[in-house]
């Protein structure tokens, strides 16, 4: 897929791989209890799933290592200028949500988030 959207669309690249069911999404049979709910924050979405292990990744181009992040919980990370795929990016270590991941490969280089949402996250030029 991500060849097709590469070939198709020049001016957008985006990395998206799609995980299987979460817990989170999971029904769980008992009713809401909505005084647990008042304290806890708000709802949160694919990119703030942390994966059942620690991350291990080698400092690396971003198209690579933000894949290998996406492919972990199904968070799409955006970016519409293909330019910034070879850029290079820090090493990822830790058991971390892709969220906190992607802050780590991307803290100190030429690329930083533009947008965050619960199931995304932009990526653009510094």
């Amino acid at each position: 897929m991500h060849t097709v959207l590469r070939r198709c669309c020049p001016a957008l690249v985006l990395v998206a791989a799609l995980a299987g069911c979460h817990a989170s999404n999971a029904p769980s049979g008992a009713a809401p209890n909505p005084a647990a709910n008042a304290s806890a924050p708000a709802a949160t979405g694919k990119c703030d799933a942390v994966p059942d292990h620690a991350y291990d990744l080698p400092a690396g181009r971003f198209d690579e290592v933000s894949q290998q992040l996406a492919h972990a919980t199904g968070c799409m990370v955006v970016y519409r200028d293909p330019g910034l795929a070879s850029l290079p990016v820090n090493a990822v270590k830790g058991q971390v949500s892709i969220r906190q991941a992607l802050h780590q490969a991307l803290d100190g280089t030429a690329l930083r988030i533009s947008e965050e949402s619960a199931d995304a996250m932009t990526v653009v030029r510094r």
